[in-house]
This record gives C-alpha cells, structure tokens and sequence, in this order.
C-alpha cells in the first residue's frame, strides 16, 4: 500500500479546518544505566486512546531524540492518541544531547542498543504501561531489530521499522573502504589484530558519519566487522511471532530497496507487513510523517480484532 501527496494535502486541509488537536504534555525523563545517565521526552495526548498504547521511538545513525523525523513522528503519533517516549541511546557518552561530537573516541557498539532499549521497556513498564510498540527509524530500525532478535518478545505488543538499515557488515565495509581508501582498510586490520573485546583506541579515517578521529577496536569491528551480520532483513528472520510493521519510503536515497528486501522476509513470514509511502525521502518530514502515522494506527488497530 501506498500513501500519495494528494491524500496527505486533503488530509492537511481537514486537520487545518479543524483547527488541529490539543497539544501533548510532554515532560524530559532520565534513567541511570550501567552508570551513565540515559535521556528521554515523554509526550502523552491530550485524549489517549481507550488502549493507552505507548510507542517508543528510537533515531537512527549517530543522531538524538530531538531529531526532526523523531519530533514528527511523536508529534503525528500523538495527535492519534497514542504516547511516546523518544530515547536518546548514549553511544556511551553520559547525558548525551545533540548529534554525536565525532570528537569524542568512538567506544559504542552496534548492540549497545540492545541493552539501552530493555531498559526503557522496563522503565516504561514500572511506570504501569503495558501496551507497547517499539519504533526505530534507520539504523535505529535494524538495531531494534537486532535486539528483538536477541531479546525474544520482551513483553512488546509489536514493532514498528521506519527506512531501516538492510545492508549486511561486508556492505557496510565496502562502503567505508569505498569513502577512505586503505586507510579504512588499515584501521579494520588494527582492530581486529587487537580483538573485538578491545578498548584500544585506533586513529581511523571515519566512523559511520563521522570524519577522522579515534575509535576502539571493538567499536570498529561491531559496525564492519561484526559476525553474524546485523542486517534488518537477518534480524528479522528470527522474529517470528511478533507483529513487524515495515514503512519504506518510496524516494529514500539512505537505504535503498526496503521494500523489496524486507518484502522477501514478509512473503516467508505472516508476522511481517511492508507499507510505502509514496514520495517520502528517508526523514520522513512533514505530510509524510503524518502519512507514516497513519499505517502504524492502521495497523495496531488490525492487531486487536
């Protein structure tokens, strides 16, 4: 299914005429986690649904909760009825705000995610919430992924993955070498003759967005060397009783062909659903988050009856 820009603009036209929906109470939330200090925004509607559902949101490569597409979309998912609670996952640095300093030496991993996430869920859980979805947006989608993989259900009504992350390590490599030459292949071979349990800083060309710097060994090898493959589509072939929705955007230039990736894992796999917003970019801004909000209410209504 696809959502096109007319519809958006008549829907637009609606909500302006209506003059809009209350605005949401949102309130800033800490969590202490493997002693650092873990950041949130919790935003309830003015009128939630008769469920109470919760979506947490969490962003993508190197970014924060604060993000427009994660503003937007609890923004959008709000006006539905539904709370959210927007994660910054630390990357291991204490009350982390802003789009990570690439002059900080990189000592995050790829499955630190996984442990951040729990947490969350746990919070939200000792805070009486019980009807929660899970939301990651880009390489935010292949970690929630990974971790669901990894974690089991983890008392979760279902997930939501907006444009997320399908390349395989081996891609994700090639991609690094591609941008820096040998000096990216200097830096895997520094780290893996160091180990993937290392703290060893290496000076590297890059890491994921950002250019120059330090990074551990085993930070290196988590996001380009890593075994098995932490790829969305590899995730997700090991969930397979929870609800997966899937949300590709149609003009996404980030990450190409989620719909026909991910859409070989639905055919094998009744738990898993690919929708498309038409014309979207991979941020997902303005009309389209809207439009995106709309298949996740769609969609977590199709899961009750």
């Amino acid at each position: 299914m696809k959502v096109n820009r007319l519809v958006c603009g008549v829907l637009l036209s609606v909500y302006l005429a209506s003059g809009g929906p209350a605005a949401a109470d949102e309130r800033e939330v800490t969590l202490k986690h493997q002693g650092l200090t873990l950041l949130g925004t919790v935003s309830t509607p003015a009128k939630a649904r008769d469920d109470k559902p919760w979506i947490v949101l969490v962003h993508g490569t190197l970014a924060h909760k604060d993000m427009s597409t994660i503003k937007q979309m609890a923004t959008a998912l709000n006006d539905k009825g539904f709370s959210t609670l927007a994660v910054s996952l630390s990357l291991g640095v204490d009350s982390r705000k802003g789009m990570y300093d690439c002059q900080v030496p990189h000592r995050h991993r790829f499955g630190d995610a996984s442990g951040e996430i729990a947490a969350w869920l746990a919070y939200l859980r000792g805070d009486g919430a019980r009807n929660i979805w899970l939301l990651g947006h880009s390489r935010g989608g292949a970690q929630v992924a990974y971790t669901l993989a990894n974690e089991g259900k983890m008392d979760l009504r279902g997930t939501i993955l907006m444009a997320p992350a399908t390349d395989a390590v081996a891609t994700a490599a090639a991609a690094y070498r591609k941008q820096h030459g040998a000096a990216a292949d200097k830096a895997i071979e520094a780290a893996r003759a160091e180990g993937d349990k290392s703290e060893k800083l290496i000076a590297v060309p890059g890491l994921l967005l950002c250019q120059g710097g330090q990074a551990s060994a085993r930070s290196i090898l988590s996001y380009y060397d890593e075994k098995p493959p932490h790829e969305t589509q590899a995730s997700l072939t090991r969930v397979t009783s929870l609800p997966v929705l899937v949300i590709a955007a149609q003009k996404d230039e980030v990450v190409r062909d989620v719909a026909d990736k991910i859409g070989k894992v639905a055919a094998a796999q009744p738990n898993v659903k690919v929708e498309t917003v038409a014309d979207s970019d991979h941020m997902f801004q303005d009309l389209f988050a809207d439009a995106a909000a709309d298949l996740i209410a769609d969609y977590i209504d199709q899961q009750k009856k």
